[in-house]
């Protein structure tokens, strides 16, 4: 586990993230909305990889300029995006092909028992979006 991630949390983690992996040619940015930081901490870690395989997709296959990657906490639910302009695909072509990276995803967000789509157009980008519900704790339970 990363130790900002343990020390900090999803939030600080995803900043320093995005501060490293930018550059001259990329610049990824990260937002924030709503979100109060309860996610437990092996979510957090699914979350974390999740958005890093995401990035580094992008960086190794669509030669971005720019990454957003938003984290939205709305009252039942995390909704995740990373997008980025770079060169896009036929989405077709790619879930015949069995990719390890798309593969990881795909077994972190079930994990979450979540949901994920894929949207992307040649030229113009690629936009993934993971879903996933909050674990809600009965305030008046003791465990």
């Amino acid at each position: 586990m990363p130790e900002l991630l343990n020390r900090y949390g999803l939030q600080e983690a995803l900043q320093d993230y995005a501060r490293r992996m930018s550059n001259d040619q990329l610049d990824i940015d990260v937002q924030f909305l709503h979100y109060k930081s309860d996610l437990e901490k092996d979510r957090q870690l699914l979350v974390y990889r999740i958005i890093q395989e995401l990035v580094n997709n992008a960086i190794k296959h669509a030669s971005p300029k720019q990454i957003i990657i938003q984290v939205v906490e709305e009252t039942d639910h995390y909704s995740i995006t990373v997008e980025d302009d770079g060169d896009g695909f036929d989405i077709h072509q790619i879930k015949g092909n069995n990719s390890a990276g798309l593969y990881n995803i795909q077994s972190r967000v079930d994990f979450l028992k979540g949901k994920f789509s894929i949207q992307s157009e040649k030229q113009v980008g690629t936009s993934v979006e993971f879903i996933f519900k909050k674990i809600l704790h009965d305030k008046n339970c003791d465990y």
